[in-house]
């Protein structure tokens, strides 16, 4: 049996949230996608490990959003 979009994602979060810039994970049902946000400033690193990344996701579609780390006031 495959793995639902939300099983994914939270494997994914599981394992990438803290690295490579990954600051946050979400999903578009629409795309049939994690999102994954990351920090612009950390493009190397996300580059690093994006393939292995899309290879946990498949068969649904990563897309990456750059983003500020949110922060609490």
């Amino acid at each position: 049996m495959d793995k639902s979009l939300d099983e994914v994602k939270q494997h994914l979060s599981e394992k990438y949230l803290g690295r490579a810039g990954i600051h946050s994970l979400g999903i578009s049902r629409a795309n049939n996608a994690v999102r994954l946000y990351a920090h612009p400033d950390e493009d190397d690193a996300l580059e690093a490990v994006l393939k292995e990344i899309e290879t946990e996701a498949a068969p649904y579609n990563i897309e990456v959003i750059k983003s500020q780390r949110p922060f609490i006031t």
